[in-house]
């Protein structure tokens, strides 16, 4: 044993000269005892004797709480014995009083013949207390008669009594006592502790469920714990009946238990020896069993204590789960957090938002993942390969026109015809001429005069010339189609009967075999198009219908428009063109361009946008 350290002297030394009052004396001197000797609880008793009869009566404690009143009722005998055992031995000596309770008994000097007091020190768990030297033990035997000190303050207030706290006052004192531990073990030690105190039980045990198992995790007074031993197995069993029956169970047999199985508790009684026992669930914040507690004392347990108990375990079960949670390793907690999330993603709580969250999530899934057709967007204009003008042949007047814009006009048609009268009044003319310049060429020839014959004959060789051209002229009056096709373009109607010059268009015709569409493409998408790209289009007019093509040729120049850069794309029809086609005719065109996410087809444009605009 070590020597005290001298501060202890002077502490004791400054107790012998208390300036409070006297009636606190006692109180400051328990604390001072406790803190030399490390002690958690010190007791003050005095021998009262009655006849024959002798009793140790407790006159104050520190602290003075009610876990320390709770405490020393529980262990009253206990403590009772070893003070009478210390009180008549000269070096008083720790002792066991009870699983992980130690007590060291000292005898004070108050100055009187009539009067002994006994100061008595517990000391709980593994620690041990720090043993005085016999001068230090006798100045602390001495310090109440150095002081002056007699029982008469304590003797005037009444003496301590068993606690009597409310039911709802001790689960309050208990929650409160467990919640000031920060580990499970620690905690799960003081719940048993202070249970095992209140209903003065030999024992307090909790189990712990492990699916449809028990494990015993603490008892009262007891930091070890053999599991393999066929006592704590049939206290596992015990608890497990419990367990099961999700109730309390109470053993012997009363009126609130007639309908519970307790066979298990009979076994565990058998073999422990203990008179009555009680096993109460404890449950989490979801009102499922976590845990078991069992009592065991001499007496048997009362109903209302049951549902104390079972108000205790509904308050503290909650903290003692958050700490059996915390206390596990990384991965089981991980483990168990994502077991929790899953049966409340798959849990019947709040199905409205669990439904809009599934179909949110399935609505992006499908956007992102199902595969949809890309097609590039274009508009069409449907074009001939052949173009005809028919213009007027000569200077002269419209007779006659057959067609107007649209109509269907097949080769060799007549289409238009020119006024000739002029034309054949040339043609006579010139056929004039031509008979007296004849005339003149054999008069000159037989007169002989080879002069005027030359001349002569060159005359009626022009005149010849000239009248050929008038037959030509008169010849073309009649304008007729150069190959099948419909009329778009004429200025006829309004020109009948007026004059034309050589070379106005005075029709335009063009060829229905052989039309293909023209396409026009955003610069955004010119990329993606290649030469043997196919796709389908469809006409303003019959957008009911869809006609096939194949991209031929890309012009390599773009060509501004309102719209932005456009460029020109020229395809060729799958099928052969419907009769109902006209040149001109205009829709819109789609080119394939292989599959996408719908996902994709909705943002891309906008993504295009944010990089272009953020340099992204």
């Amino acid at each position: 044993m070590r020597e005290p350290k001298e501060k202890e002297q002077t502490e004791l030394e400054l107790l012998w000269n208390f300036p409070g009052p006297e009636t606190e004396f006692w109180t400051e001197c328990l604390s001072l005892f406790c803190r030399q000797l490390r002690a958690a609880t010190a007791i003050l008793l005095a021998r009262e004797i009655d006849g024959d009869r002798t009793e140790w009566k407790p006159m104050s404690l520190w602290p003075d709480a009610e876990e320390t009143k709770q405490r020393f009722f529980a262990l009253r005998e206990q403590i009772e014995s070893h003070v009478a055992d210390a009180d008549s031995s000269a070096s008083p000596e720790a002792k066991t009083v009870a699983d992980g309770i130690s007590i060291f008994c000292l005898p004070v000097d108050i100055g009187s013949q009539q009067s002994e007091a006994v100061i008595a020190l517990l000391q709980y768990g593994d620690d041990s207390f720090l043993f005085p030297s016999d001068r230090h033990l006798r100045l602390m035997r001495q310090t109440p008669f150095l002081y002056g000190a007699d029982l008469s303050f304590e003797k005037s207030k009444p003496a301590l009594k068993a606690p009597a706290s409310s039911p709802l006052q001790s689960a309050i004192e208990l929650t409160l006592a467990v919640q000031e531990e920060t580990r499970f073990p620690a905690a799960a030690m003081r719940l048993c502790n202070e249970l095992a105190a209140t209903f003065l039980a030999e024992r307090a045990s909790l189990g712990w469920a492990h699916g449809e198992y028990v494990r015993v995790k603490a008892s009262s007074h007891s930091e070890k714990l053999n599991k393999q031993s066929e006592q704590i197995r049939d206290l596992c069993t015990a608890m497990e009946e419990s367990l099961d029956q999700d109730d309390e169970i109470l053993w012997p047999e009363s009126t609130a238990s007639r309908f519970h199985i307790f066979l298990g508790h009979e076994q565990y009684a058998r073999t422990s020896g203990t008179t009555a026992l009680i096993s109460a669930p404890l449950r989490d914040r979801k009102t499922i069993p976590c845990g078991i507690l069992t009592l065991e004392r001499e007496e048997p347990f009362t109903l209302t204590e049951a549902r104390s108990l079972r108000l205790m375990l509904d308050l503290t079960g909650r903290r003692l789960t958050e700490l059996y949670e915390q206390d596990k390793w990384f991965g089981a907690r991980l483990a168990r957090k994502c077991a929790k999330g899953t049966r409340r993603l798959l849990g019947p709580e709040h199905t409205l938002a669990k439904v809009i969250v599934l179909l949110a999530a399935g609505t992006i899934a499908f956007l992102a993942l199902f595969p949809w057709p890309y097609r590039i967007h274009s508009t069409f204009s449907l074009e001939a390969e052949e173009t005809f003008h028919l213009p007027a042949p000569f200077e002269g007047y419209v007779k006659e026109a057959s067609v107007r814009s649209g109509d269907l006009v097949e080769e060799g048609d007549l289409l238009v015809q020119m006024d000739t009268r002029e034309a054949e009044l040339r043609i006579a003319e010139l056929s004039s001429s031509i008979e007296r310049f004849t005339a003149e060429a054999q008069l000159a020839r037989a007169e002989g005069n080879p002069s005027g014959l030359h001349i002569a004959v060159a005359q009626a060789q022009e005149a010849q010339s000239d009248l050929k051209r008038a037959e030509l002229i008169r010849s073309q009056a009649n304008l007729q189609a150069p190959a099948r096709g419909v009329v778009v373009e004429e200025k006829l109607q309004d020109q009948i009967g007026a004059p034309v010059t050589k070379g106005e268009s005075l029709l335009v015709i063009s060829s229905l075999d052989g039309l293909y569409p023209e396409l026009l493409v955003a610069q955004e998408d010119i990329h993606r198009i290649s030469a043997g790209d196919t796709g389908s289009l469809s006409f303003a007019s019959r957008p009911d219908l869809r006609y096939g093509f194949t991209v031929e040729k890309i012009e390599p120049k773009a060509q501004p428009q309102e719209e932005g850069n456009v460029f020109r794309i020229y395809a060729d029809f799958s099928d052969a063109p419907d009769e109902w086609w006209r040149p001109g005719m205009t829709g819109v065109a789609k080119i394939d361009h292989g599959e996408r996410s719908l996902l994709w087809l909705f943002t891309h444009r906008a993504i295009d946008a944010l990089r272009l605009r953020f340099w992204l």
